[in-house]
Formats: structure tokens, sequence, C-alpha cells
């Protein structure tokens, strides 16, 4: 699971070149996937739900999780709630928040941003607003 556009590129090539195969689903209304356009369908449930139909479309067991930034948010949330499925998990550039500390003066941050920006200052920072 990547989150931003910015991914590990670079541990894919390595990896293939030793027979692995990569799964790697764009988040809904982030990068170049389809942008919903109201604001109620940005919401971490339905991200959960949308990669979950994901994984079950495509009959996916054994899978090596490699979450990545926002993507480690959600792939470790379904392997939490689907244990069996997974073999192994690697996270780079994330962790799984339990609400026992305050929010990061960072998240706030982006969290502001993403809230309060005009739509069109990124593909991959969704505002909530209509698709442009």
């Amino acid at each position: 699971m990547k989150g931003r556009a910015t991914g590990p590129r670079f541990y894919f090539s390595t990896a293939s070149r030793r027979g692995a195969i990569f799964v790697v689903p764009d988040l809904i209304g982030f990068g170049k996937s389809d942008k919903p356009a109201k604001r109620t369908d940005y919401t971490y449930a339905l991200h959960e739900q949308w990669l979950l139909s994901c994984l079950d479309s495509l009959k996916l067991e054994g899978i090596t999780l490699f979450g990545q930034d926002w993507g480690s948010l959600l792939g470790l949330r379904v392997a939490g709630t689907q244990p069996d499925r997974f073999a192994r998990i690697m996270i780079s550039n994330g962790a799984l928040p339990i609400g026992e500390l305050p929010m990061s003066f960072a998240f706030r941050a982006w969290r502001a941003f993403a809230k309060y920006s005009p739509v069109g200052l990124g593909d991959d920072t969704p505002s909530g607003r209509s698709p442009r």
C-alpha cells in the first residue's frame, strides 16, 4: 500500500527481479484514481472497505504488506482485521496510531491544508471538494 505518490520505487525493482509480484492499489481519490465528488466519500472506513474489496476480488492470500506513508495506516488496519491473509508486514514512514497520544503538529497542519485548500493544488491531496 503506497501512500503519497513518492513511494519507494527502488524496492519494487529489486524485489521483482527476485520473483515478487506486486499489486499496488491507488487509494481512491488520490493519485490517478477516480475522485469521488462528495466530501463524505473521503472517510477512513470507506477506504478500508475499498481496500478489502480489492483484496477479495483478487483473492489475495499470503500477502507481504509493504505499507508506506498513508498506505501503512490502511494496510495495518486491514492486516489487523484479517491476519490470516498476511505472511509478512513491512512498514516505511508510517505507523498505526492507537489514540493514546495527541496528534502531531505535522498531522494537524496537513489536515488543515487538506480541509481548506482550493481544488487543483495536487492530484494526491483530496480537498473533499468536487474534482477538477
